[in-house]
């Protein structure tokens, strides 16, 4: 079957990985200074009686409650530049040629990794462009100042349930990450896991709403930065369960301090879509039947390129 993938570029010249280097880091410490700022104002205003950090926050969610963050087409059109930054970073389509808008399709990537750099490159690639995707993350980014904007703008939104089945009810596409604040926490450099075991919500909305869903691999992400937390199983046993009260649990360094190094590829594969049927009440065992399948299909996506895209001997951890 055919195999498409984003047009070929040379491989960038030193501006080009300059420019992508400075969006990549804008994005990252946007959502830094969103993650720190609510405590910083809580510790200013309560400690040291400064409420000037509190009045701006007010200010700024009194403006967004009046005028909402809208998607904005040209700044995912600059955000696109960041896309040169890693040689080579494409999006291929295996065993299909396009996805078209509006037409049933759940996308579903991994690994999160620690920042989801491969999902945010993904989702500004032209290669997507077509398919009218709305790239689902975790409903407290979008509480955030300021990273909230910045994603919106993109075309993200959040993946709550009555979002999803709005969106879903129209037959509109969507894109999310079925592992989650657990992938991140399984992070360490040079090895592939994947959190899929239990995540079947996303299962069960497909069948309801009649989608297919496209399994999803990102090569490269495990390469993007090091975990500073040692892999020892209790602590990942007590960083998983941190996760379930949406606590993120990792620490880490990019070879740029919050940067990734751009001395290695990302792909992200995209592999023929696992059709289910319409059940508007399935069983547990219906949805156990098609999770496997799923999962299936992640794993055979994963062996058919990692002699391409991995070191050898790579294998893909499921959790």
């Amino acid at each position: 079957m055919a195999t498409t993938s984003s047009p070929k570029h040379p491989p960038p010249d030193l501006k080009e990985r300059l420019i992508g280097g400075l969006l990549l880091a804008s994005l990252i410490h946007v959502w830094l200074f969103g993650v720190i700022v609510v405590p910083l104002t809580m510790y200013q205003l309560l400690a040291q009686g400064d409420y000037r950090i509190a009045l701006g926050l007010l200010l700024y969610y009194a403006y967004r409650s009046v005028f909402p963050t809208k998607e904005w087409g040209i700044v995912r059109n600059i955000n696109r530049a960041g896309n040169r930054y890693f040689y080579p970073q494409e999006v291929i389509f295996d065993g299909f040629n396009e996805i078209e808008p509006d037409s049933r399709s759940l996308i579903c990537m991994h690994p999160h990794g620690i920042l989801t750099i491969g999902w945010a490159l993904t989702s500004t690639s032209p290669t997507m462009a077509h398919a009218n995707v709305k790239w689902l993350v975790t409903e407290a980014l979008l509480r955030l100042p300021f990273i909230s904007d910045f994603l919106s703008w993109n075309g993200c939104a959040h993946a709550s349930k009555s979002y999803m089945q709005n969106r879903m009810t129209k037959g509109a596409n969507l894109a999310l990450l079925p592992g989650g604040f657990e992938e991140a926490s399984l992070y360490q450099r040079n090895t592939y896991r994947v959190y899929v075991r239990k995540r079947t919500g996303f299962i069960v909305y497909a069948l309801r709403y009649g989608y297919k869903i496209y399994p999803s691999f990102v090569f490269g992400e495990e390469k993007c930065y090091f975990s500073l937390i040692p892999d020892w199983g209790w602590l990942t046993a007590t960083r998983l369960w941190l996760n379930q009260y949406l606590i993120p649990a990792v620490a880490f360094v990019g070879k740029l301090f919050l940067v990734p190094g751009w001395g290695s590829h990302l792909i992200t594969v995209i592999g023929a879509p696992v059709v289910l049927p319409r059940l508007d009440k399935p069983t547990e065992e219906e949805v156990g039947k098609y999770h496997l399948m799923y999962v299936s299909a992640l794993m055979e996506l994963f062996e058919k390129h990692k002699r391409q895209y991995c070191e050898k001997g790579a294998k893909l951890e499921l959790w």
